[in-house]
């Protein structure tokens, strides 16, 4: 499930870290995950920011899962 608080500080690490990408909160399923301006956007940035969402939801007991297109993700409770 996903939390509206948890997208707060989320996108708080996800600031810290740098990248430039922030995630948006769609329903308790879904999640946006948006782009920093073209100048911004480095695979190096991408990879960085899917990390700090899963070690995120891994550290609630949760796996993330991207759609294919890699901008919306769901979580699942790893039990």
């Amino acid at each position: 499930m996903i939390k509206y608080q948890d997208i707060v500080l989320l996108n708080g690490i996800l600031e810290e870290s740098g990248t430039r990408f922030h995630v948006e909160y769609k329903n308790e399923e879904t999640a946006c995950v948006i782009l920093p301006g073209e100048c911004c956007l480095t695979e190096e940035a991408r990879e960085t920011a899917i990390k700090c969402i899963q070690e995120y939801y891994a550290s609630k007991g949760e796996e993330v899962r991207f759609s294919e297109d890699g901008y919306y993700f769901s979580c699942v409770s790893k039990d």
